[in-house]
């Protein structure tokens, strides 16, 4: 953005870009630096956490099993700027690839479409019996046709010549 009024004369245009890199650049002291970068830390844990505790309820809503976390304060002695950020790592359980650890709401679904296979099974043994009953029947009439055609062919053959 080139400046062009006078409203922009003498002020930053690019403060928001500046913020982040800065360190210092206003005559803090150290103390003061080091105060506002635990101020920071902290704040970032904060939107760390919240970030999971919404993941957290997303996966209870959808029913997808919860995700195991460590922080790295608990797991370890904090050291480095992961630490200090209060970032957490996630240890993965392998629950979605075996299937241990379902929720309730998981097991209720598979038994529920158990049942579900198990009554399709049952009706199409249902109709498969039926249309062989049907096809036995079906069989049958033209054996007893072509029975009585054979009859009538033969008696009306023999008396026609």
């Amino acid at each position: 953005m080139a400046p062009t009024g006078r409203w922009q004369e003498g002020k930053d245009l690019l403060w928001y870009t500046k913020a982040k890199s800065e360190n210092g650049a206003g005559g803090e002291t150290e103390a003061a630096a080091a105060t506002a970068a635990a101020a920071a830390a902290a704040l970032e844990e904060e939107k760390q956490r919240r970030r999971e505790e919404d993941e957290d309820l997303i996966n209870a809503q959808l029913g997808l099993p919860p995700v195991k976390r460590v922080r790295m304060e608990e797991a370890a002695p904090a050291t480095g700027s992961e630490a200090a950020a209060g970032r957490s790592l996630l240890i993965s359980d392998g629950t979605a690839n075996t299937g241990e650890g379902k929720t309730k709401k998981d097991k209720k679904r598979e038994k529920k479409d158990k049942k579900k296979d198990k009554k399709k099974d049952k009706k199409r043994e249902k109709k498969d019996k039926k249309r062989e009953k049907k096809d036995k029947k079906e069989q049958k009439r033209i054996r007893d046709l072509s029975g009585s055609d054979c009859d009538s062919s033969s008696s009306s053959g023999s008396g026609g010549e």
